[in-house]
């Protein structure tokens, strides 16, 4: 994605751009768990996006949207 900056109201385009990766296997959404000292009501995200069988790239956030706009970020990435 060469020309995306971090939009989570843009979401529809980070779907459109993963449906067209090839070899993407699934995408999955983690609660993280936090602190118990953290105060009540904040909840974290961890988004998994499996593309091939070796290659996982994950990201964090506030939210859902968030959380899958980092971890598509990172799949953008070249692989090491």
């Amino acid at each position: 994605m060469p020309d995306y900056v971090y939009e989570p109201d843009a979401t529809a385009l980070v779907w459109d751009w993963l449906s067209t990766q090839p070899g993407l296997l699934g995408i999955r959404f983690v609660p993280v768990q936090l602190p118990a000292e953290t105060m009540p009501g904040v909840r974290r995200w961890r988004c998994e996006i499996v593309a091939e069988p070796a290659r996982v790239a994950t990201g964090e956030g506030d939210s859902r949207q968030t959380a899958l706009c980092y971890a598509v970020l990172a799949l953008a990435q070249p692989p090491h």
